[in-house]
């Protein structure tokens, strides 16, 4: 899956701690490894490092007080709240597709069944069928060309 677009405000944060926190203060912010590719991931990390920021005084020396971690804590609940509501969006779009697949083809068995009966109905007015976007057939299909007995020839006669 394709790297997650994060908000700025987690990455600076991130950099900030990684400069200038201590081992621990890395790991209590759930920074000691790679930063997560998946979404979820993402938001769960995320998570992590603002709810735990604000007990690494020296985030704030660096600008990174309270009020600001809050703010951006909550920038990532908006991008949680915007990440659903696009999953949502796609689960609607995958219903409505199948939705209109199960029509077309009720559709499709609806016009092949009308064809048949308009074919039999209308099988002396060949001029109505193709008004009604019918083509009437003019020769035999080759199953009905297969299916006619073949032409007899005279028997062969004796030259006497």
């Amino acid at each position: 899956s394709p790297a997650v677009r994060q908000p700025p405000g987690h990455r600076h944060v991130a950099e900030v701690a990684r400069a200038v926190g201590s081992p621990s203060d890395l790991a209590r912010l759930g920074l000691g490894g790679a930063m997560p590719r998946s979404t979820a991931g993402f938001l769960t990390a995320a998570a992590t490092l603002f709810d735990n920021a604000a007990a690494v005084e020296a985030l704030s020396a660096y600008g990174y007080d309270a009020a600001r971690l809050t703010a951006e804590r909550q920038k990532i609940e908006a991008y949680r709240a915007a990440d659903q509501r696009q999953e949502a969006a796609k689960g609607a779009a995958q219903q409505a597709t199948a939705e209109q697949k199960t029509a077309l083809q009720a559709l499709n068995k609806w016009t092949a069944q009308y064809i048949k009966i308009v074919r039999v109905a209308l099988r002396a007015k060949p001029q109505l069928l193709e008004k009604l976007g019918v083509l009437a057939r003019t020769s035999k299909t080759a199953v009905q060309q297969a299916a006619a007995p073949a032409p007899t020839s005279p028997p062969d006669q004796d030259p006497a």
